[in-house]
């Protein structure tokens, strides 16, 4: 079967006893649901489970105060989910990927150990643009895999790695993987920008080295006055603001939500 759902402004809390806010794991259909303005929070294990099929887009979404993942997505290939805008914080770890994943302008900060975790699998692609990564205790992006799993791409654009206790983007790997980054920011990670081992990549020029006092890891916004923020983020403030958390949310163009069969919560 497929299914169709939404949800709308609800707080999914384990209360430190369920093991996820929320599971889902269909091996049947493609399941395309979508949340908006969620949050997922207090798991044992993590704030949202996805595996299987999944086709999930999320908005404005927040994963807190899980103790192993705020997000984790499993599954063979079978769909995209797809994060908007959405911040995920004071996790064990922000978010592990093995499936197709995109993140598009979101945050991923104060995690005790990864930022982004995971493993390349299944020939897969993940993207990560104009997201913010700081201040988690390892890794901000942290990519292993074995040799009994199959090559994947990478793309990885126009991201801020700040302040993260080991390297900005780390990489482990026995296969030829794929990783196009440019675009990035990095600064204050506690064993340098990045580190790609074992893979196959492209780090273009116009990665760069900032200075530490054009951002500011208690807020997670970069400085006004910083001729980084003039001269390459030219929004100013942060990436991948969340509402709840008081910081600006501005949405371009709108969203259809279709109509019919769609069970709205």
């Amino acid at each position: 079967y497929n299914d169709d759902y939404r949800l709308y402004d609800v707080v999914l809390d384990a209360n430190n006893v369920a093991a996820y806010g929320f599971y889902m794991n269909s091996n049947q259909a493609k399941n395309v649901g979508a949340f908006y303005n969620c949050r997922f929070t207090n798991a044992t294990n993590s704030g949202i489970f996805m595996g299987g099929y999944n086709g999930n887009s999320l908005y404005n979404c927040e994963a807190d105060n899980n103790t192993n993942y705020g997000f984790r997505v499993e599954g063979a290939g079978r769909g995209a989910s797809n994060w908007y805008n959405c911040s995920f914080h004071d996790n064990g770890s922000g978010v592990w990927m093995v499936n197709d994943t995109n993140f598009f302008s979101c945050k991923i900060y104060n995690n005790t150990n990864y930022g982004f975790h995971g493993v390349d699998r299944y020939a897969y692609t993940n993207t990560i643009h104009n997201c913010s990564i700081y201040g988690n205790g390892s890794h901000g992006l942290y990519i292993n895999n074995s040799s009994e799993l199959s090559p994947a791409a990478n793309l990885i654009t126009n991201n801020i790695f700040i302040g993260n206790g080991g390297y900005g983007i780390k990489t482990n790997a026995t296969l030829s993987i794929n990783y196009m980054s440019y675009g990035n920011l990095f600064s204050q990670n506690t064993s340098g920008p990045y580190d790609f081992t074992g893979v196959s990549y492209e780090a273009y020029p116009n990665q760069e080295i900032i200075a530490p006092a054009d951002f500011d890891l208690s807020t997670g916004q970069f400085n006004y006055s910083s001729n980084t923020t003039n001269s390459r983020i030219p929004w100013g403030g942060a990436i991948g603001s969340v509402s709840r958390e008081s910081f600006s949310t501005t949405i371009s163009g709108s969203l259809s939500l279709g109509t019919g069969g769609v069970g709205d919560i």
